[in-house]
């Protein structure tokens, strides 16, 4: 009776060990998608520009990329995994113009990727951005995005796409600006916080960082005055330490 009870509490124990296993087996590590390195897109290969500088999707190279990383849902769509990281889109310095589309720019080959993108870095020689630019077929992850300030025209619905991560939206320029040149509805349903005269390089805002410039211009200015005033004294004083130079200036007293 003791042995068979002893066989019985040893399968148990048994039964857990090898429940245990497989599930380590089948679920595996859990691994945050911040531990794995993100893909960048970055490389002028990699984003379809016009000769008029109008950004309107992705190429092939980018395809080849995302698609040896992520998988696809057979449905059009790349699809994000724990452990397969994110991307970061890097828009070249060439593109004046994020273009319009009914998913935003997050296509390639007929698949879309916006569910992927974490980060998108906006160019400082944007000056317009399309009606529903950065939606997407599933919604975009970013939480936050910087508005250069040369960009003066906002198409609608910009940030459909993003309605849920989307936590803040700093413009460089001021809402005045906006108001008067932006597509009322420029936002679409995102409920992002906005943050007006935002300056990136210092986070001041624009308005601080072009009052400083004035400051700083004024100073010199003045800076200038003193020193040529300065060295319109010393030039006097040479002058009459000299004879020869007060000849030439118009006579010795």
């Amino acid at each position: 009776m003791q042995r068979k009870s002893i066989f019985t509490i040893l399968g148990v124990m048994l039964a857990v060990v090898v429940t245990s296993l497989a599930l380590v087996f089948t679920v595996g590590p859990k691994v945050s998608a911040d531990s794995v390195e993100p893909l960048i897109l970055e490389d002028e290969g990699d984003f379809i520009i016009s000769s008029d500088g109008v950004l309107s999707g992705f190429t092939h190279s980018a395809y080849e990329k995302i698609s040896s990383r992520f998988s696809d849902n057979r449905s059009g769509a790349f699809t994000w995994h724990n452990n397969d990281g994110v991307i970061h889109v890097v828009i070249p310095e060439t593109v004046t113009c994020v273009g319009n589309g009914i998913y935003g720019i997050f296509q390639c080959d007929n698949y879309t990727f916006g569910s992927l993108v974490t980060e998108i870095i906006l160019p400082n020689n944007l000056m317009r951005i399309g009606n529903r630019a950065f939606d997407s077929y599933y919604e975009c992850r970013i939480t936050s995005i910087v508005i250069p300030i040369n960009v003066s025209i906002v198409g609608s619905d910009v940030f459909a796409g993003c309605r849920y991560s989307l936590e803040t939206i700093y413009c460089e320029c001021s809402e005045e600006f906006a108001q008067s040149n932006w597509d009322e509805n420029w936002k679409g349903d995102c409920d992002a916080e906005v943050v007006w005269d935002y300056n990136a390089n210092n986070n001041q805002s624009g308005s601080e960082n072009q009052n400083e410039n004035t400051n700083n211009e004024n100073q010199n200015q003045e800076n200038n005055q003193n020193n040529e005033t300065a060295n319109n004294e010393v030039a006097s004083a040479e002058k009459k330490n000299n004879p020869l130079m007060a000849w030439i200036g118009g006579g010795i007293a």
